[in-house]
């Protein structure tokens, strides 16, 4: 029982603090160096989501040959030649595919 009313709390909670901003109730900006600043917070983010993910494996560095790191290295590429995120994503997930799977087959 307590546990449902965190949750709906929690909900209410974010759906109170989003609507006043989205719905322009409180009529309030930002600082232009603010705003400036904030532009960095999603890559400073998704950098910390994939850069454990590519280079740390068990609590130590990964060696190059892994399909994680290969992969990545393919798909930062990607991202440099092509200006179109759809294919650079399928290009990804295409490299880490084939690489895992000639990987794993290889060890067994």
């Amino acid at each position: 029982m307590t546990f449902i009313f965190y949750v709906l709390l929690m909900a209410l909670i974010t759906f109170t603090c989003r609507y006043f901003f989205f719905a322009n109730v409180v009529h309030y900006s930002l600082h232009p160096e603010i705003k400036r600043l904030l532009k960095f917070t999603a890559p400073a983010v998704l950098t910390a989501m994939w850069a454990p993910i590519i280079f740390v494996s068990d609590g130590h560095l990964n060696s190059v040959d892994n399909a994680y790191f290969i992969s990545g290295i393919i798909t930062i590429l990607a991202a440099i030649l092509i200006p179109r995120t759809l294919p650079v994503i399928v290009i990804g997930l295409i490299s880490f595919g084939v690489l895992r799977f000639f990987t794993e087959a290889t060890i067994l």
